[in-house]
């Protein structure tokens, strides 16, 4: 019975990004993008509790709960990773530096090191992992790996209405 509770887990999972991109795309509101999968989430999460109360597993659907959990918080980190990008530092520049000119947070943005040094530590990043190749001063995509994920957040950007800059 719990194997099945987690199976049901995992599939009803698999509909968290569609019923959210549905959402976004019947009301018409991609600004509304973050507070839409908040509400996707609660359904999920009250549709996963009503199965495992009718699966009677008492105590144990404290895994397939915690299961249930886990998936949404991926799912949020994926979709932020995608469109929100910078904007929690940004914000915690400011919260840790009071009101501020652009410049000044381009400037003490990753504990003082500033954009440019962001944006170079994560191309690393993405360039060690294989998915880009720098090649006389210029980036390019490398694998296939790096052509999927491209591809994948195009995708997805287009499907829910999002710029390149994000929501």
């Amino acid at each position: 019975m719990l194997m099945k509770a987690h199976m049901l887990t995992a599939a009803l999972a698999a509909l968290i990004p569609v019923v959210h991109v549905v959402f976004i795309r019947v009301l018409r509101k991609p600004e509304r993008s973050v507070g839409l999968m908040f509400v996707v989430f609660v359904i999920y999460v009250i549709t996963v509790t009503v199965i495992y109360a009718r699966l009677e597993l008492g105590l144990l659907m404290v895994g397939p709960m915690a299961l249930s959990v886990i998936i949404c918080l991926v799912y949020m980190e994926l979709f932020s990773m995608l469109c929100r990008g910078f904007s929690l530092a940004i914000v915690s520049v400011l919260y840790d530096n009071g009101p501020m000119k652009t410049e000044e947070i381009c400037a003490l943005y990753g504990g003082g090191r500033g954009m440019a040094w962001m944006i170079e530590k994560r191309i690393d990043s993405i360039e060690k992992m294989g998915l880009v190749r720098r090649r006389s001063g210029r980036l390019r995509v490398h694998s296939l790996a790096g052509v999927l994920i491209g591809r994948s957040a195009r995708f997805y950007k287009e499907l829910i209405k999002i710029g390149p800059g994000g929501v």
